[in-house]
């Protein structure tokens, strides 16, 4: 038969057991709570999809701007070049102190 201690220890460790779970719970609804107000989601599963959404979204608008970039490197490098090499030139030497 078990020892009053060992109850007592037991009893202990479910009691801060059912406050970890409470807290946990607590902290779920503020979280679900959020993305509504926020985002517009009622649960995980719906908030998961918006983030595979996102995620999607932002790599494709990634990829576009990378392109853009690149476009706009290939029709202005010349003008790009000239702007750099006058601004070499330009650039103090340090030798006026």
């Amino acid at each position: 038969m078990p020892e009053i201690s060992e109850l007592l220890r037991l009893k202990e460790r479910a009691e801060r057991d059912s406050r970890k779970a409470s807290e946990a719970q607590g902290a779920l609804k503020e979280v679900l709570r959020t993305l509504k107000n926020k985002y517009g989601v009622e649960s995980v599963k719906e908030s998961k999809k918006l983030l595979e959404r996102l995620e999607k979204e932002a790599e494709q608008t990634g990829a576009e701007f990378a392109k853009a970039v690149q476009r706009y490197e290939r029709e202005y490098r010349d003008a790009l070049g000239q702007t750099r090499q006058e601004g070499e030139e330009t650039e103090p030497s340090g030798d006026d102190e």
